[in-house]
C-alpha cells in the first residue's frame, strides 16, 4: 500500500466514505452553442452597388460592380471580397478627407485613379491589383498621417503609379 492509499484508508476510517465523494459527473445540461457567426464577433455590411459609405463600419462587396465608391465617412473597412470595382469617374475609391480607411482583397479597374482623394490620411490599401487607370494608380495628396501600402499590383498606368 503507497503512502497515498494509506492516507486515503485513514481518512475514510476517521470521517467516513463522504470525503472521497465527488458528486454526479452528469452533467445539469447539455452543452451550449460554442461558436459565434461573423455578424455577431464583427457586424459587416454588404455593398451590391456604386455609392457612398456613409457611416463607420465594416463594409464586403457581394458581387463585381461599376461607378466609384465614396468614403462618405472616417473609419471605414472595405473589403473587395475578391470581386472588381469597375470606375467610370476621378477616383473609382474616394477618400477625400477622411482618415482609418482600410481597403483590401480584390481589384480596381478604370478611371483616372483608383484610390484618391486629397487631406487623408491613415489608410490602409492592402492585397489589391489596380489596373488600367488613365492617370494614376493611387493619388493621395495633402496627406496628413501614415498610407500603408502592402502587396500592390499597378499596371497600366498612363502618368503615375503611386503619387
Amino acid at each position: 500500500m503507497t503512502r497515498i492509499e494509506a492516507a486515503f484508508a485513514l481518512l475514510s476510517i476517521v470521517f467516513g466514505t463522504q470525503v472521497l465523494a465527488q458528486g454526479s459527473l452528469e452533467p445539469a445540461a447539455g452543452p451550449g452553442p460554442t461558436m459565434k457567426t461573423l455578424d455577431q464577433v464583427e457586424a459587416r455590411i454588404p455593398v451590391s452597388a456604386s455609392g457612398t459609405l456613409d457611416a463607420p463600419g465594416s463594409y464586403y462587396l457581394t458581387g463585381n460592380i461599376t461607378g466609384s465608391i465614396v468614403a462618405g465617412a472616417d473609419n471605414i473597412d472595405l473589403d473587395l471580397n475578391g470581386f472588381t470595382v469597375f470606375g467610370d469617374s476621378n477616383a473609382v475609391i474616394d477618400v477625400s478627407e477622411r482618415k482609418n480607411i482600410s481597403i483590401f482583397n480584390g481589384t480596381i479597374t478604370g478611371g483616372l485613379t483608383s484610390v484618391g482623394g486629397p487631406h487623408s490620411g491613415r489608410i490602409l490599401m492592402q492585397d489589391l491589383r489596380l489596373l488600367d487607370t488613365s492617370r494614376s494608380c493611387i493619388y493621395l495628396t495633402d496627406t496628413v498621417a501614415p498610407i500603408v501600402i502592402n502587396r500592390i499590383y499597378c499596371d497600366t498606368t498612363l502618368i503615375w503609379g503611386i503619387r
